[in-house]
């Protein structure tokens, strides 16, 4: 079973665990045997996929993609985009999120960025 279903689910025939989509915090697993007594046993795990051809990601590539923070200060939250291998003449992207908790204060290509004008 999962403490929560939205970003993984459970295959009840093969116990086969499958994120589905990327989450804020760590999932908790919890499996039980049918014999052995009902020996159980959990895990926690990060629901962070990365981005398929032509799609953008949020966040970290590992762990979970935006970790909690509390009160203020900043954090650094990456863009990943996956060209599918293919040349990329060009892209917009529009992030929106809720203005009343993070406020952006800049932008800037990071070490992998191929070249070419970078705009914010």
């Amino acid at each position: 079973s999962l403490d929560n279903t939205g970003p993984a689910g459970v295959d009840t025939t093969t116990g086969e665990v499958t994120v589905l989509g990327n989450h804020h915090a760590l999932v908790t697993v919890t499996a039980t045997a049918v014999s052995d007594g009902g020996v159980s046993g959990s895990d926690t795990f990060a629901c962070n996929l990365s981005p398929g051809g032509g799609d953008v990601d949020l966040g970290n590539a590992n762990g979970i993609p935006v970790s909690p923070v509390s009160g203020s200060g900043t954090i650094n939250i990456d863009v990943r985009l996956n060209t599918d291998g293919k040349l990329l003449g060009g892209v917009d992207l529009e992030i929106f999120y809720d203005e009343n908790i993070i406020e952006p204060v800049g932008a800037a290509s990071g070490s992998d960025w191929p070249g070419g004008t970078f705009v914010y």
